[in-house]
């Protein structure tokens, strides 16, 4: 009887042991001894000040919270070797999933652009005349050999809120080369791809409207 407890015991220990070493590699998958996290910012700042010429032209712009494609809703750094599948750095992470990290940047550029009567985020409580949002968003880098390259991509939706119509569609893809094959380098060409999307947004924007035959005009 004793022996047939003991050994129980010892069966369970085991178990549990098991169980506690699969659960600390599953908290941490692929990490191993990899040491601390390195987290990383994507932004972008206005180059010069806001403008102040003429009246705002535009009606008040509302901008949705953006949304990632499926498999990029995530702070941690996507990578690709094979096209088919997507891969993390182990010890390399975003501050923050890149779909909420490009809102700031976003509202800012539309500030400095001058056009809109206002430019409200997605909690303002005011209203507003129309409606962007951004979709499919997708941040990765893709190696080659020794070199590598970073792919920013996403689509963008106008829509008259009043008229309940959209007023534009327009997708992006921006390609930038990084200096090496390394995360410190995605990174630095990935916010370097975010200010060559924001170059284009206000004009971009304002094609969507002239199209659409909008309420809004060119102040300048």
């Amino acid at each position: 009887m004793g022996r047939r407890m003991t050994g129980g015991i010892a069966c369970a220990t085991a178990l549990l042991l098991a169980v506690a070493l699969s659960l600390g590699g599953c908290a941490l998958p692929g990490r191993g001894d990899a040491g601390p996290i390195h987290l990383w910012l994507l932004d972008w700042q206005p180059g010069g000040s806001p403008s102040a010429e003429g009246p705002h032209g535009c009606p008040s712009l509302r901008v949705a919270a953006p949304r990632s494609a499926p498999g990029f809703g995530t702070s941690r750094m996507v990578y690709r070797r094979d096209p088919a599948r997507l891969d993390y750095f182990a010890s390399h992470a975003w501050a923050d999933a890149p779909a909420a990290m490009i809102l700031p940047p976003l509202i800012r550029a539309l500030e400095q652009g001058g056009r809109f009567r206002s430019v409200l985020g997605p909690d303002a409580e005011a209203r507003a005349d129309l409606l962007l949002e951004v979709d499919a968003l997708r941040l990765e880098q893709t190696f080659e050999g020794d070199s590598s390259k970073v792919r920013l991509s996403l689509r963008l939706t106008l829509t008259d809120l009043a008229a309940q119509r959209p007023l534009g569609v327009r997708e992006y893809e921006i390609i930038e080369r990084a200096t090496e094959a390394s995360p410190e380098a995605g990174v630095r060409a990935a916010n370097t791809a975010l200010a060559r999307f924001l170059e284009h947004l206000d004009a971009d924007l304002m094609g969507m409207l002239r199209s659409a035959t909008a309420s809004c005009t060119d102040g300048r």
